[in-house]
């Protein structure tokens, strides 16, 4: 999972910081730059293991 920031929440996404997690866990992140202005979102590509739904 990516963590993305924009100064505008329209364009210029940058990844800031890659994280990987499991599923039905939570994460914590450290060591992130700090901005007074702009957006942050999380990007999941997806997974390459396909399942089943419950």
């Amino acid at each position: 999972m990516d963590i993305q920031y924009s100064a505008d929440g329209r364009t210029g996404w940058t990844t800031k910081k890659t994280l990987k997690t499991q599923l039905d866990h939570q994460f914590t992140v450290d060591d992130l730059p700090r901005y007074t202005d702009g957006y942050w979102r999380l990007r999941y590509a997806g997974s390459t293991r396909a399942g089943r739904s419950p």
